[in-house]
């Protein structure tokens, strides 16, 4: 896999391929003549791109590699994939973009020289506080 490579493009370059070696009677079989998924889950695995290892690290350890689907294995890559995207600094850059605030149209109806205040006063003033630590 290349690093500015999608994982969609990539699975569907590598699922073309496996389809290429069982035409032409591929030798990674298993005992019923079928490619093994064990042995194609490991490939997968190990050819992905450095931002994947935590993903497969925790694939490889909790899940039964002889067992686990190939589909589940790319149903897990697939989620990991939408997790990054959605922490990529473009998405939170959006985000904050959103919240922007408008002030020129708030204080260009009250004329010049105005302010609004967005707060009620108790009636209370701010006095002077003598200073405690004797400075």
């Amino acid at each position: 896999m290349r690093e500015d490579e999608p994982l969609s493009a990539y699975l569907t370059r590598l699922f073309e391929l496996i389809n290429e070696m069982k035409s032409m009677g591929a030798q990674i079989k298993n005992s019923e003549g079928e490619l093994s998924k064990n042995r194609i889950v490991q490939k997968l695995l190990i050819s992905l791109t450095k931002t994947y290892d935590p993903v497969c690290t925790v694939i490889e350890q909790t899940k039964d590699l002889d067992a686990i689907e190939v589909q589940e294995v790319v149903a897990t890559l697939k989620m990991f994939e939408q997790m990054l995207e959605r922490h990529s600094e473009n998405t939170v850059e959006k985000a904050f973009a959103s919240m922007s605030v408008k002030e020129a149209s708030s204080s260009s109806s009250l004329g010049s020289g105005q302010s609004k205040k967005n707060w009620k006063t108790n009636g209370k003033k701010w006095e002077d506080k003598p200073n405690l630590g004797g400075k």
